[in-house]
Formats: structure tokens, C-alpha cells, sequence
């Protein structure tokens, strides 16, 4: 709706848009505005959400792991949920994902501290991590 105060923008396929807007007050136009916007499959999305979340994890310094080789297996489990998803199998992925992953970088966000099942023990540290973890699970939960 071109008067609308607040225009909205639905996009049916993904891709990426320029939306322009054009001010008028009544005598003149002013100059166009563009910006683009990018719109993206929930897949999409999702992986790049979870892409994102490896970069985290490989970013840790070694100490925000309760133990060596944590980063690893971590970045590993990551990967599988991400080859999961490729092959389509959303149910398994969600499932890894819920109950492998998200136990392992949950303790700051539900008692303000790391808890015994943590394999990151740096509350900054999960603060990064899990809300990229969280917004994959919801992806996740758009494809099942």
C-alpha cells in the first residue's frame, strides 16, 4: 500500500530485493531512497545461523572449554546437525541439536552460571554461542 505510514514487505521466493521510497509533500519528490533486502529460505537461514555458530565455537580461546578437545567435538556435533539438515532429515537434526547440543552451552542462560553438563565453561563465551543455537533450534522447528 503506497500511503501506508508503516509499508510492509512480504517476499514469495528468495532472493534479493530494492525497495525504493519516494517522498512527496504534496509539490515536490524527493530524492529516492533504495535499500536491499535479502530474503532467505528457512534452510538457508538456518544454515547460516548454524555457520555462524561454528565460527563462535572455532573462535573460543582454549580455556572456555571444560576440557581439551571440547572445541572440537563441539564444532564436530555442529557439523552434523548442518549435514543432517542437508540430507533433509530435520527431525534428527532438531533432535541433536535439543538434546546433545544445547545441554552441553545452556547453563549460563538458565542459572546464571555453567553448570555440570557444560562443555563451556565461560559465561561470555555461551552468551555468543547460544542464542545462535536457540534461533537454529526455531529454524528447525519451521521444518518439521
Amino acid at each position: 500500500d503506497p500511503t501506508s505510514a508503516q509499508p510492509t514487505f512480504t517476499a514469495d521466493l528468495a532472493g534479493m530485493y530494492v525497495v525504493t521510497l519516494t517522498v512527496n509533500d504534496g509539490f515536490v519528490d524527493s530524492a529516492p531512497s533504495n535499500v536491499t533486502v535479502v530474503a532467505l529460505t528457512v534452510q538457508d537461514a538456518l544454515t547460516d545461523t548454524l555457520e555462524d555458530a561454528l565460527d563462535v565455537v572455532n573462535g573460543l580461546d582454549e580455556e572456555s572449554f571444560e576440557k581439551s578437545k571440547r572445541r572440537k567435538k563441539l564444532a564436530k556435533k555442529i557439523n552434523v546437525v548442518l549435514d543432517k539438515i542437508e540430507k533433509g532429515k530435520y527431525t534428527q537434526a532438531y533432535d541433536t541439536l535439543v538434546h546433545d547440543i544445547l545441554p552441553k552451552t545452556d547453563g549460563c542462560a538458565w542459572g546464571g552460571a555453567p553448570d555440570a553438563d557444560d562443555w563451556i565453561t565461560d559465561c561470555e563465551a555461551q552468551d555468543a554461542l547460544y542464542p545462535l543455537l536457540l534461533d537454529a533450534m526455531l529454524l528447525l522447528e519451521l521444518l518439521i
